[in-house]
Order: C-alpha cells, then sequence, then structure tokens
C-alpha cells in the first residue's frame, strides 16, 4: 500500500514538474516575441513585425495599417503591462508608443494593446499577434 502510494506521488509530481516547465518554457517565448515586435515597431520596422508576427488571417490589414503609417516615426514605447497565461496559449502587452507624424515635429503618444495567442503553424508552435497596429493619427 505504502509503495503504490509512493508510485503515485512520484507520478504527480513528476507530471506536476513537466507542466511548469512547459509553461516556464512558453511564457519565455512569449517574452522573447513580444520585446522582438516591440523593437522592430521602434527601429522603423513595422512591414518586418506584422510578416513575423501577424497571425495569417490579420497579414493583409496589418499590411494596411502599416502602408498608413509609412510617414511615421515612433520614438519610444513604454510596457505599461504584461501578461502571459500558458494554460489558455494567450497573452496581452499593454504598451504606450510614442511618435510622430512628418513633417510634423510634435510627439504624440497611442497606446497599443497587443492580443497574442500561442498557435500551430506548420507544425511548430509560435506567438502570434491577434491584434493589429494602432492607428497614428
Amino acid at each position: 500500500m505504502l509503495r503504490t502510494f509512493a508510485v503515485l506521488f512520484l507520478i504527480l509530481i513528476t507530471t506536476g514538474a513537466c507542466t511548469a516547465v512547459k509553461n516556464f518554457n512558453i511564457s519565455d517565448e512569449f517574452e522573447k516575441s513580444s520585446n522582438r515586435y516591440n523593437r522592430m515597431l521602434r527601429w522603423r520596422e513595422m512591414d518586418l513585425a506584422g510578416a513575423a508576427f501577424a497571425a495569417g488571417p490579420l497579414k493583409e490589414e496589418f499590411a494596411a495599417r502599416v502602408k498608413a503609417a509609412e510617414n511615421v516615426t515612433i520614438t519610444d514605447y513604454r510596457i505599461k503591462s504584461q501578461y502571459c497565461i500558458p494554460e489558455k496559449n494567450q497573452a496581452e502587452v499593454i504598451a504606450d508608443i510614442d511618435y510622430f507624424v512628418a513633417p510634423s515635429v510634435t510627439v504624440k503618444t497611442v497606446q497599443d494593446i497587443q492580443k497574442w495567442e500561442y498557435v500551430e503553424e506548420n507544425g511548430k508552435k509560435s506567438w502570434r499577434l491577434v491584434s493589429l497596429l494602432p492607428e497614428f493619427k
């Protein structure tokens, strides 16, 4: 009886540890993807950011937002909040983006609410943006 309990306990502990490691890896992947995406925006690589991270159905609409923002220069961004729920394959980032629209030099701020999902594409799971680039006015 004690041996059976010990085996069941070890199985339970091992399963829990595996889940914790998996969730950590998914969260770590999200942080890397989110940081890369925001750096791409900051360094005027909006088109590459959309190609790399926008979910398939949003790619065209994301590209249209990028085209509309061709005169936008992002001067800074600040992450206000960020959370990841690995069990639901979802994450969200709220960032403030400082920018100006040429030829003006007036710096404005827009809030960017980024919704992310951990999805499988071509047999590989990765984080995809399921929200659009904000409108820069």
